[in-house]
């Protein structure tokens, strides 16, 4: 047989009692969605702190390396310059000079004993190598000074000075032109 239920309590606390249930249960499904999601949270960020980890490491080697990179760039540079250098060489050696490109490098805005080289012309096909070279000092001193140390080089037998005048066109600065005959007699000589 079936019951009956019949309640006593009067309206307004059963529907309160009913209200109560609805909030009760909406808190519990609340505080499992929020236990879930921390656990989730939670889990994730356990899975991901060796990728992370690893990333840094990876970040900080990869700083170290630079930096040393960086250190030793130098050593680039000087084989740059031993590269260029040894083109240089190889073109200033031998039987077929390019004199062009001597004449060109001599003259580039390289001064020693404060002497610029304006001029070199060389004949090659005299027995030892005949050279005449138009050049401007400072002072009579540098002039000197730069014969005595070319005649000290190697193979060169002997520079004559000739035809030196003082620079008219500057008054404010003295300077001198003068010419130098070389004479090298061991010329493409290995």
């Amino acid at each position: 047989m079936g019951y009956i239920k019949i309640s006593l309590l009067p309206y307004e606390l059963k529907r309160q009692s009913s209200i109560m249930r609805r909030w009760t249960l909406v808190a519990l499904i609340l505080t499992v969605i929020a236990i879930v999601f921390f656990m989730v949270s939670y889990l994730f960020g356990v899975y991901l702190r060796g990728p992370i980890s690893e990333l840094q490491g990876l970040k900080e080697e990869n700083d170290i390396m630079t930096n040393r990179i960086s250190r030793l760039s130098y050593i680039e540079e000087m084989f740059d310059t031993i590269e260029h250098n040894n083109v240089i060489i190889k073109r200033l050696k031998g039987n077929n000079v390019d004199w062009k490109f001597t004449y060109d490098l001599t003259t580039n805005n390289i001064t020693l004993y404060n002497i610029t080289v304006k001029q070199i012309s060389i004949d090659s096909k005299a027995s030892g190598v005949n050279g005449l070279i138009v050049a401007e000092g400072a002072t009579i001193a540098d002039i000197i000074a730069w014969a005595d140390a070319t005649r000290n080089l190697k193979d060169i037998d002997s520079v004559e000075l000739v035809n030196l005048t003082k620079n008219t066109k500057n008054k404010e600065k003295s300077s001198f032109y003068f010419e130098a005959n070389i004479v090298i007699s061991k010329w493409n000589e290995e």
